[in-house]
């Protein structure tokens, strides 16, 4: 068993958007509208889609080398935890977090600011 951990960072006005977005109607074409993506090694990689159909909502997918392996049930909100499961009992945890980016690490060097 392992567990896996990544993080999403997202600047301040773009998650008010996103959650704009999710918390209004929409228009009824299933689309992507934005997609956010975190490597968690060995092949996996986590996207949190947020996407447009009769209601906005957010799909969360973990990838293995490219393929779908495990989704977990869509949200209404953007920022959050998203915890994937996969091999069962004793099997692997990939959890990630997304967040809005803190006043404190706007333009600082590790963030690429």
């Amino acid at each position: 068993m392992s567990e896996q951990h990544g993080e999403i960072v997202i600047d301040p006005q773009e998650v008010k958007e996103m959650q704009d977005f999710l918390d209004g109607g929409g228009d009824g074409t299933d689309s992507v509208i934005r997609t956010y993506t975190v490597e968690m090694g060995n092949g996996f990689e986590v996207d949190i889609k947020v996407c447009d159909g009769d209601r906005p909502f957010v799909d969360p997918v973990l990838f293995h080398d490219g393929s779908e392996v495990c989704t977990i049930e869509v949200s209404d909100e953007l920022c959050g935890e998203y915890q994937f499961y996969i091999g069962g009992d004793g099997g692997d945890t990939f959890t990630v977090i997304v967040r809005e980016r803190l006043p404190s690490e706007i333009n600082t060097p590790e963030m690429g600011g």
